[in-house]
């Protein structure tokens, strides 16, 4: 059996609508890619600010990637950006986690219990 890999992408600075929306098609295409079996850390420790706008899409998405298989984690979010989130109403459509490997380590399976 292959266990889904696990991909971080680091994102930094200022994210516009348009960076959004590329995450988005990014999540999208690892969604089709493999059966959507990706593992995504998502480490946003650098970045200073996001276009809540764009953010009810990139929750869409990411529930379109889990339905078919796949995770997102979010890394280092700042209590700002966790704020923008909270507007934006898409909070709870992600799980957030201080650092890479707290994310990693959240994605072992659990042992199975006897």
């Amino acid at each position: 059996m292959r266990l889904p890999q696990i991909l971080t992408v680091s994102l930094s600075g200022e994210i516009d609508l348009d960076g959004v929306n590329e995450i988005a098609d990014m999540v999208f295409r690892l969604t089709h890619r493999g059966g959507g079996h990706v593992r995504l850390v998502l480490d946003v420790s650098q970045v200073t600010h996001v276009d809540y706008r764009g953010m009810g899409v990139l929750a869409a998405r990411a529930r379109l990637f889990r339905k078919a298989g796949g995770d997102i984690k979010w890394v280092g979010a700042s209590s700002y950006l966790e704020s923008l989130l909270k507007a934006a109403g898409v909070y709870l459509a992600f799980s957030f986690y201080p650092n890479e490997d707290a994310a990693r380590e959240a994605f072992r399976p659990f042992p199975a219990v006897a």
